[in-house]
């Protein structure tokens, strides 16, 4: 223990006296964790957008064919007569209507060549590219019990249509009726029953 008091007192001396300090070794700062690397957050890639209604692949007229289409109720079926015939653009397809007193009437509808020709051979010029000819049996622009005439609209039927060049009435004779539509090209079609009044109706893709 008298060494160590005689050392204490001997640097005490030396600090005094201006001597160089006693080097002393520093304790080392308490190590801190390594920063994580910052994270970047990479960007998800946009949702891809599903089909949109105006793609060509996507049909127009859902359900559509080329035909032959046919259906109705039975020829001969009383109080059946032509009421009106129209046609409109819709959004996608355009319209041809055929409405009727009655019920809607035994009906084929096809594409056809020309000429179409009357039951008096007379030939009737029909515009256009493609040719749906409109077969209806069992009725007539006339009320045939009565001697009316029902249907007294145009025999060619034009509106704002896009592939509908006119509608045609071909012929009208013993309970038969021809009509043709004239397109600028063959489209799908689509045919429906509706009832209140009676329609046939016509939807042809654009």
């Amino acid at each position: 223990m008298a060494v160590v008091g005689l050392v204490a007192i001997v640097v005490l001396l030396l600090r005094e006296d201006g001597g160089d300090p006693v080097a002393t070794t520093p304790t080392p700062a308490p190590s801190l964790p390594a920063p994580s690397p910052t994270t970047t957050a990479s960007a998800t890639p946009a949702a891809t957008p599903a089909e949109s209604a105006d793609d060509p692949s996507t049909p127009g007229l859902p359900g559509a064919t080329l035909g032959p289409v046919s259906g109705g109720s039975t020829p001969g079926t009383d109080g059946t007569w032509i009421a009106d015939v129209r046609s409109a653009r819709q959004d996608g397809f355009d319209r041809v209507v055929f409405e009727f007193t009655g019920v809607v009437p035994t009906y084929s509808i096809a594409y056809a060549d020309p000429p179409f020709v009357a039951t008096n051979d007379q030939e009737v010029d029909v515009a256009g590219e493609a040719f749906l000819q409109v077969r209806l049996e069992g009725t007539s622009a006339f009320d045939l019990d009565e001697g009316e005439l029902v249907y007294d609209g145009p025999s060619r039927v034009t509106s704002d249509t896009q592939v509908v060049t006119e509608v045609v009435d071909v012929d009208d004779f013993e309970a038969l009726v021809i009509w043709v539509i004239g397109l600028t090209e063959q489209k799908p079609l689509v045919v429906t029953e509706l009832s209140g009044p009676a329609r046939l109706v016509i939807d042809i893709e654009q």
